[in-house]
């Protein structure tokens, strides 16, 4: 239904008068009873009749004007939030993301964008880089970040090369070194992802390639676990350099093996990004440009 053809009904309605209705609506007065006249063929009703006092209301004008003003007020709040996300005074960020960038890097990403945007909030989940690939492919995560190179499909922007470091308690014998070959692992107890984490299959892709076989005590997918078992010594971890150095009582010792480790902010090419999601990568943009 046309919207114009509602506001045109609601200003004669009110006005009590088609040549007053026209005067407010910047109208010709045919072209208001032409409107008035479509929208009662198009409801197949009608809604206004004449007597000497002017334009009344007949009872399904009534109904339709009380529809109508409701319908009118939810356009008028519809427009007033476009124009407000358009000018990104409303909207939320939505990304997904691995729970260590959450914890160890994201607040220093994500605290300077709000600031800058008070009328934007924020919503972030949590997956392994896995699950965040296939969520970004099926469309059911339009912004989030994955480890390695992105697809042909993706648009992407790198947010940090790091390695991989052993987490051990402060007070075990590997902590005295600055590090370590993968073959320390061998036999030795770890708490570890699960399987479906990219870090996780990064340590099994080592182990395997040098023979080593750790002893898996305790598999999660919850971070602050892990970082507690390590500090209490049940098992080392392996992690982000970021994660370290924000742990207390856990140092992160290198791997002689290489483990270089990047992430990556990524969304689908063909996917329009929403306001919010757009300013959030242009911000990242101009940051390491400034850099």
């Amino acid at each position: 239904m046309d919207i114009r053809k509602l506001e045109i009904f609601a200003a004669v309605a009110h006005l009590g008068s088609i040549t007053a209705a026209s005067r407010q609506l910047h109208m010709a007065q045919p072209a208001v009873s032409i409107a008035i006249q479509k929208l009662e063929h198009q409801l197949g009703c009608t809604l206004l009749y004449r007597d000497r006092k002017g334009v009344r209301l007949t009872g399904e004008g009534q109904l339709a004007l009380a529809q109508a003003e409701r319908v009118l007020a939810e356009m008028g709040q519809f427009n007033h939030l476009m124009s407000q996300a358009k000018a990104l005074m409303t909207g939320t960020l939505t990304l997904t993301c691995p729970a260590m960038l959450a914890n160890y890097v994201l607040p220093e990403l994500l605290t300077p964008f709000l600031a800058a945007h008070p009328g934007l909030t924020a919503s972030v989940q949590q997956a392994g880089t896995g699950a965040i690939a296939e969520g970004l492919n099926s469309g059911e995560i339009e912004l989030g970040v994955i480890s390695g190179p992105p697809t042909p499909e993706w648009d992407s922007l790198t947010l940090l090369h790091t390695d991989m470091v052993l987490l051990v308690p402060e007070q075990h014998p590997l902590a005295r070194q600055s590090a370590v070959s993968v073959n320390a692992l061998h036999g030795q107890a770890m708490v570890v992802y699960q399987r479906e984490y990219h870090l996780r299959q990064r340590l099994e892709r080592l182990c395997r390639s040098h023979q080593v076989s750790p002893d898996i005590k305790l598999e999660t997918n919850f971070l602050p676990l892990i970082a507690r078992m390590v500090r209490e010594g049940v098992g080392l971890g392996v992690g982000l350099a970021s994660m370290a150095t924000q742990e207390p009582g856990i140092k992160g010792v290198s791997l002689l093996e290489e483990t270089p480790f990047s992430l990556s902010l990524a969304w689908l090419s063909r996917r329009p990004l929403s306001r919010a999601n757009q300013a959030f990568v242009q911000h990242l943009s101009q940051t390491q440009a400034s850099a």
